[in-house]
């Protein structure tokens, strides 16, 4: 247990990326890069793909209205949520990582996505610094309304 602690903190085991866990629990406060890239962003809903970065989204963006998509269980599912109280014509931010993309039916909620900033994520390993994860920021513009909502 000792050994988990002290690879979170000091990446002393030279795992590869892809495989060392404890890269999980870091790089999440760069979400708020997208602050300063695209301050308008701030009062906008978010939109995401997993029950994870709702978390962690709703957490380190300190915003409450943070919604994932394809989770019909789950009471953060945008059509489960509040989706009711979002207006048409409202824009989103839209946040996935890495190769986790919106399905086409999350996409046509909006008249037109665009991409707003890519946000690399690395660990230092020595000298070498290791991208973990890529954050992809996008504008749902246009919300089309929550009557439109098929999961």
């Amino acid at each position: 247990m000792l050994a988990v602690h002290m690879q979170a903190f000091t990446k002393f085991i030279p795992l590869k990326v892809e495989v060392d866990r404890t890269n999980d629990l870091i790089g999440w406060e760069k979400l708020n890069e997208i602050y300063s890239i695209a301050p308008e962003t701030k009062q906008w809903p978010i939109l995401t793909t997993s029950h994870t970065m709702v978390g962690e989204v709703s957490y380190y963006l300190e915003n409450k209205r943070v919604y994932q998509w394809g989770a019909p269980n789950r009471i953060t599912d945008l059509s489960q949520a509040d989706s009711g109280s979002l207006k048409e014509n409202e824009a989103f931010l839209l946040i996935t990582f890495d190769d986790d993309r919106f399905s086409d039916n999350a996409l046509s909620l909006f008249k037109n996505i665009v991409p707003i900033a890519d946000i690399p994520v690395y660990v230092e390993r020595g000298p070498e610094k290791i991208r973990i994860r890529t954050y992809h920021c996008f504008k749902g513009e246009d919300f089309l309304g929550s009557s439109l909502i098929k999961s």
